[in-house]
């Protein structure tokens, strides 16, 4: 995987990874990985001539292995805006 070829990399290279998760509900964007007790801040989808399109203020956790990578994803999936329907009880309300 990739943090181990990260890790056969020189020690003259240093690797960054960072891992962000969000949905789009009802027009607004959310961060899944905000503490549950943060206030919602209002993000938006912004375009730069550099770096290319990014979210202010989007949560952006390092992870150092395939397992932070898994907790953070069970975490953001249990943050996110689901609701029962007829057809699937835990449908979600985002696209």
């Amino acid at each position: 995987g990739i943090f181990e070829q990260f890790a056969e990399l020189g020690a003259d290279v240093t690797c960054k990874t960072q891992v962000a998760f969000l949905e789009v509900y009802n027009e607004q964007i959310r961060d899944l990985l905000a503490a549950k007790d943060d206030k919602a801040q209002k993000l938006e989808v912004k375009q730069h001539p550099v770096l290319g399109t990014f979210i202010p203020g989007l949560t952006e956790a390092a992870v150092g292995s395939c397992e932070e990578v898994f907790k953070l994803i069970d975490y953001g999936t249990q943050m996110r805006c689901v609701s029962a329907t007829a057809m699937n009880s835990a449908s979600s309300r985002s696209h």
